[in-house]
């Protein structure tokens, strides 16, 4: 993955949607549970198939059925469920309240691997409704003066970008995953207009939205969603013998697929 995905246009319009502060106080709620967390794993041989809420999930969902290990991330866990779907893991990392709007369907056969900086509501309505919570560490910038320290050593941090579809990938590999597909992670709106696989884009955000040229092709997205694919090289370099799999067609698998193809040069 030794390339650099390059837009137009490149300006970064987005931005942390919480302020430093609610990771402090998420974390320091949320690690107050003393609930289990997280720890590195020795490599393992069977796959991983991470489902993303992006558009394109509504074409590929059938690709988890009969899995053992599903993660469901944010919003593809309930579009999964509803559908008889059932994942292994729920995963989530998001601080702001609108998290509340996803894992509403909890179900006690299902584990949940939350960041311990997500919305502390959510934690409590899935505990309420018989859901295991796992907690993982999101790094972040040191500036921000997060603690996850404890009496003797510091907890094991998940890297890569800043969304919960990045962080997935290093939190996979920590776990001793290294065959890992990925689903619904498309980076970009649907040609219909759609955010997600059955959610339209939200109105005030459409002017948002910017046009980005890859290699000959245009995918219309918001820039926070776009910037994930300049951070995913980034991200998993550093994962050696991590093999991935992607489905769909959307901005990110089409930068993936180019970037592969540079590689094999």
């Amino acid at each position: 993955m030794g390339c650099r995905v390059i837009f137009i246009p490149t300006k970064w319009l987005g931005g942390v949607a919480s302020p430093p502060s609610v990771f402090r106080s998420n974390v320091k709620r949320n690690l107050a549970r003393k609930l289990p967390e997280v720890k590195p794993a020795n490599p393992r041989q069977d796959a991983l198939y991470i489902a993303c809420a992006g558009p394109s999930l509504r074409d590929t969902a059938h690709e988890v059925e009969g899995k053992a290990n599903v993660w469901a991330l944010n919003g593809a866990h309930d579009y999964l469920v509803s559908r008889g779907l059932k994942p292994s893991h729920g995963v989530a990392q998001a601080p702001e309240v609108g998290i509340l709007d996803s894992f509403k369907l909890v179900r006690p056969d299902v584990e949940y691997l939350f960041a311990s900086c997500t919305n502390p509501d959510l934690v409590d309505r899935v505990i309420a409704q018989g859901g295991k919570v796992v907690f993982w560490h999101a790094k972040c910038p040191e500036k921000w003066r997060v603690n996850y320290k404890t009496k003797d050593k510091s907890r094991y941090l998940t890297m890569g970008g800043g969304t919960v579809g990045l962080k997935a990938l290093d939190l996979a590999y920590m776990l001793g995953f290294r065959e890992v597909h990925c689903l619904g992670f498309d980076a970009c709106i649907s040609d219909d207009g759609r955010i997600g696989p059955d959610l339209p884009l939200y109105e005030d955000r459409k002017q948002d939205v910017r046009i980005f040229l890859h290699k000959g092709r245009a995918f219309r997205a918001l820039p926070s969603y776009a910037r994930q694919v300049e951070d995913f090289g980034i991200t998993v370099r550093p994962l050696t013998g991590l093999n991935l799999t992607f489905y769909g067609d959307g901005l990110m698998q089409w930068a993936v697929k180019g970037m592969q193809e540079a590689h094999e040069v």
